[in-house]
């Protein structure tokens, strides 16, 4: 990416704020493998499995159910 401004510059032009553009940043270098964290693949799934886990949790218990 070819650098054409600085971040005011930048976040200006795409109507976004300066935390943004970092989040961006930071995620972007995350999926790169260049800085630790989850990717994003990694947020998709837990965005989609997180609430099935409580699902089974809540029915569990209902049953009466323990793991």
């Amino acid at each position: 990416m070819r650098r054409r401004g600085g971040v005011d510059q930048v976040t200006r032009e795409l109507a976004i704020y300066d935390s943004t553009l970092w989040n961006w940043t930071k995620h972007a270098r995350i999926d790169r493998g260049e800085r630790e964290g989850l990717t994003s693949d990694e947020r998709a799934e837990s965005r989609f499995f997180l609430p099935l886990a409580g699902e089974v949790a809540e029915r569990s218990e209902i049953d009466g159910v323990s793991f």
